[in-house]
């Protein structure tokens, strides 16, 4: 008389046979993931190292390596433009905080028509320039040539104080790069002023909804935020 084999153990046997293959092709251990210990590891020291430079650049940085994008600047914004390889007072770039005018970044004109030097329509000479590292000579020649009732984005930024260091409007590339690091917070749906001339009755402005640099008429009302380079 013949013994049957109890169907449960046939369907084991068959999806044990089928699985044979799959599992074969496993090297020992490939089942095996990275200690979750030691992923957590790698991270805190990442995030330990970014707080360091955080830390230091706040006190002062300048040094190669000290300050990394979004880290608190000495001027008491935040870093929005990194290249070592450039000389102190030059390889960081920090944006004033949001609220740095006690309130909204204020709509401010590039150039007012309301007497005296007419900046609306006048050529700034020398504040044309639009690379990064411009902004600063472009807000010196703007403030120049033009009264604070005459030019009032451009002496905005310079009047700022905050952390008693020097800030500037930014230049046409400038505000890009802080458009592209816009992370840093506290921006307004709206364009926002360059320091860049275009010519005597425009300038650069971009918008910070759709990343798009424009000329604007210099006295039309736009945004401003100060930055500072160190």
């Amino acid at each position: 008389m013949k013994t049957r084999t109890p169907l449960r153990i046939l369907l084991a046997t068959v999806m044990t046979l089928a699985l044979l293959p799959m599992l074969s092709s496993l090297a020992p251990g490939s089942l095996l993931s990275a200690s979750p210990a030691a992923a957590d590891q790698l991270w805190y020291q990442s995030a330990g190292d970014t707080r360091a430079k955080k830390k230091a650049c706040a006190r002062g940085g300048g040094a190669a390596g000290t300050c990394v994008i979004g880290a608190r600047g000495p001027g008491g914004g935040k870093v929005f433009y990194v290249n070592n390889a450039a000389a102190t007072g030059s390889r960081y770039m920090e944006a004033a905080p949001s609220g740095w005018n006690t309130g909204a970044d204020p709509n401010l004109t590039w150039g007012e028509h309301t007497g005296g030097t007419d900046c609306s329509i006048v050529n700034v000479r020398g504040a044309a320039g639009t690379a990064i590292g411009t902004g600063r000579a472009n807000t010196r020649k703007i403030t120049a040539a033009c009264t604070a009732a005459w030019a009032p984005a451009a002496w905005a930024a310079k009047n700022y104080t905050g952390g008693g260091v020097s800030w500037f409007l930014p230049s046409k590339d400038e505000l890009n790069q802080l458009w592209l690091e816009r992370a840093v917070g506290g921006f307004s749906e709206a364009s926002y002023w360059s320091s860049s001339q275009y010519d005597a009755g425009g300038a650069w402005a971009q918008s910070f909804v759709s990343g798009n640099q424009f000329v604007d008429v210099k006295f039309f009302t736009v945004r401003v935020r100060p930055v500072r380079a160190f």
